[in-house]
């Protein structure tokens, strides 16, 4: 399969992909980190949170989806898969759910997030999805490292022209910007 820059685009298992960042430093320049509200994204973004496969989506950033864009009898009717890809279009974009884990209150591990977001990239190439906004994943109820889903993002759209902006609400405080900077510094998954 090939994207829009005629780069091959390849599906790898989530322990070869361990074995592909042991040891290296990852960089995506197309993968960007803000502070704003995600839903002030202009209309050319498309949008994307993870969800339930019941498609619950009755706590967190899932609720706010749930009221913001409502649909979910369309998301139902779409039959959601653990590491699926749920969506529907809204005016010049698309909102796509993420299908991590069976119920709204168990954690997908880092390895269903992998196959998930993997998953992710091969329907933003089919939709032709070019910019793509998404929450910080896993950092606030599945309890998921932050610093290894956007390392695990980097490396699976690193072969895409997708830019993708990670959005927080509020600015990041004094001592988690120096742990970040501290890992990325010293850490391999960078």
């Amino acid at each position: 399969m090939l994207n829009k820059i005629s780069t091959p685009v390849t599906r790898v298992s989530f322990d070869t992909y361990l074995e592909l960042i042991t040891g290296k430093s990852l960089v995506n320049n197309m993968v960007i980190e803000e502070t704003g509200d995600l839903f002030d994204a202009p209309l050319n973004y498309s949008i994307t949170h993870y969800i339930s496969q019941d498609v619950k989506m009755s706590q967190g950033m899932a609720i706010m989806f749930r009221r913001k864009f409502g649909n979910v009898e369309i998301l139902k009717s779409q039959h959601p898969k653990i590491h699926g890809v749920l969506y529907i279009r809204q005016e010049n974009r698309y909102i796509l759910y993420m299908v991590t884990k069976p119920k709204y209150w168990q954690k997908p591990s880092l390895e269903d997030m992998f196959l998930t977001v993997q998953n992710l990239k091969f329907v933003c190439i089919e939709l032709n999805i070019k910019k793509l906004e998404m929450p910080r994943y896993g950092s606030g109820f599945d309890q998921l490292d932050w610093l290894s889903i956007r390392t695990m993002i980097r490396f699976i759209f690193k072969e895409t022209d997708i830019e993708i902006h990670f959005y927080s609400l509020t600015e990041i405080k004094h001592a988690e910007k120096q742990e970040i900077i501290a890992k990325h510094h010293s850490s391999i998954l960078g």
